[in-house]
């Protein structure tokens, strides 16, 4: 009977140190996970940051963009990063910048894309004299800040002085100063 109780804390013992062992590894496979809001699996971030501000250089020594946000949360892991209201200014000079905002964000690092979600403006400054900027309106668009292209595959409005144009998808470049819409395509324009 000894001898079974024996057996018995011995064995538990092990499994205990099992467990212990598994649970403290320093396995980069691992995902820390916890329950979240609506009670759903969600991994833990790494680092959390507020009032966060990145602004990126060209070889030239001339800004590219900038990236601020009210809050930054980093999944290694997923290797993205969660931002709340992103501002986003990509410059190109001489031409005046493009100005993004939205409710959300989140920028993939492996093809260093932001998409933004939740009423996302997009202002752009029109080189003409006495024109009101462009604002773009969309309820996502994603920017590739490397590539000078912004796209969307969204219900996307287009409004400036007289002008209002409504489409399903767009994708900009930047660099070159050009909106191509994709579908469904309604136009205004009012002459003065």
């Amino acid at each position: 009977m000894l001898a079974l109780r024996r057996s018995s804390v011995l064995g538990i013992v092990i499994l205990i140190l099992i467990a212990l062992w598994i649970g403290i590894s320093d396995n980069p496979l691992e995902v820390p996970l916890f329950i979240g809001e609506n009670n759903t699996l969600q991994q833990r971030p790494d680092f959390v940051m507020s009032s966060f501000s990145s602004r990126k250089y060209g070889i030239d020594g001339q800004p590219q963009y900038r990236i601020n946000a009210a809050q930054l949360t980093h999944f290694e892991q997923k290797q993205t990063a969660e931002l709340k209201a992103p501002n986003i200014i990509i410059f190109n000079e001489p031409n005046p910048p493009w100005q993004a905002t939205s409710n959300h964000g989140v920028v993939q690092e492996l093809d260093t894309s932001v998409h933004l979600f939740g009423d996302v403006r997009l202002k752009k400054q029109v080189p003409l004299q006495d024109a009101a900027p462009w604002l773009i309106q969309s309820e996502e668009i994603t920017i590739y800040p490397e590539k000078d292209i912004i796209e969307s595959k969204s219900d996307i409005v287009i409004t400036g002085k007289d002008l209002k144009i409504e489409a399903v998808g767009m994708l900009a470049n930047t660099q070159n100063k050009t909106i191509a819409l994709h579908h469904n395509v309604k136009g205004q324009h009012n002459l003065r």
